[in-house]
């Protein structure tokens, strides 16, 4: 087999890798390391998600696989080191979680904006508003760009230095 995909996709995804290459979608085996370890050995590529550990011994017991993918960003469940002994190539999409990631941040610093009280005219302690702050984006990553939208919406001053 050529792809073995553990990872839930869009049919449409599914439809074109299937049109492709030979396509094995068993998204039950994320809960099974001993079955996924057994699909391992005759594949070529897989795609896992986050929940799947792909360590050490399911590498060995993969003697054919050329390329781990993941649809998120991370690679924390992927032996990188072991990998690469194998020959074996991790994909990952820079920008998978670039939306989320921004959102979070925003979401950070509106919590932190209005815990910081401020002393208003009156003398009284208010939060501070994102809509009047000036935020800095240093390095121009996947993340800063719909970050700064999102500032924007808000009516933040975003600046950037990369």
């Amino acid at each position: 087999m050529d792809v073995l995909i553990v990872e839930p996709l869009d049919p449409e995804v599914l439809d074109w890798l299937a049109a492709r290459h030979s396509v094995r979608y068993a998204p039950e085996l994320a809960d099974d390391p001993f079955r996924l370890r057994q699909a391992l050995y005759a594949t070529r590529a897989v795609i896992i998600p986050p929940s799947v550990a792909l360590d050490s011994f399911s590498i060995q017991s993969a003697p054919m696989l050329r390329a781990v993918g993941r649809l998120s960003g991370g690679a924390e469940n992927i032996d990188i080191e072991d990998c690469v002994r194998a020959g074996i190539e991790v994909v990952r999409p820079q920008d998978a979680g670039a939306a989320a990631e921004a959102e979070f941040v925003v979401g950070a610093l509106l919590q932190l904006l209005r815990r910081v009280p401020v002393v208003n005219a009156e003398g009284l302690l208010v939060g501070r508003e994102l809509g009047a702050a000036t935020i800095g984006l240093l390095g121009i990553t996947a993340t800063a760009r719909p970050l700064a939208r999102l500032l924007g919406a808000f009516g933040a001053r975003v600046i950037g230095m990369d």
